[in-house]
């Protein structure tokens, strides 16, 4: 009788497996997506190098030639691009100052406003709308030390 039992459990067990089994159910369609707004994708692609690089380019601000990418930064609503530069000579240096003099004067015939500047420190502060930019280029020969500093934001 124990016997029986096991054998009419055992298939009710098969029945059971089979009938739910082996069919796939459908998954729900997924809602669509709201789409996002053509902002916020901007601003997530202002913390990496290409989507900072093409918003500087857009608002007419370059990269000195021959600067090497070190890092981009995230803080604040601040972007900001680090590049250093490979010859640590003062000869070079005032090849870098006379570069971004020349690229703020035709900031300043755009429209580009300048907020501050600071020759001494090299730090330099230009707004044009909603829009800020601010350089700091660093030189120090006794460290070996040579870098640009780009930072960007939107008031």
């Amino acid at each position: 009788m124990k016997k029986g039992l096991y054998l009419g459990i055992g298939l009710v067990i098969i029945f059971l497996m089979v009938s739910c089994g082996g069919e796939k159910q459908e998954a729900p369609p997924e809602k669509a997506q709201p789409e996002e707004q053509p902002q916020a994708e901007e601003t997530s692609a202002l913390n990496t190098r290409e989507g900072l690089e093409k918003k500087l380019e857009e608002l007419g601000f370059p990269i000195y030639p021959g600067a090497e990418f070190v890092e981009v930064k995230e803080e604040r609503g601040e972007y900001q691009i680090v590049y250093e530069i490979p010859e640590k000579t003062e000869e070079a240096s005032q090849k870098v100052s006379d570069f971004y003099s020349e690229t703020f004067e035709k900031m300043k015939s755009a429209g580009w406003e300048s907020i501050m500047e600071d020759t001494g420190m090299f730090d330099y502060l230009y707004q044009k709308g909603s829009d800020i930019i601010r350089f700091t280029h660093r030189f120090f020969s006794d460290i070996n030390f040579h870098q640009i500093v780009i930072t960007y934001e939107q008031e």
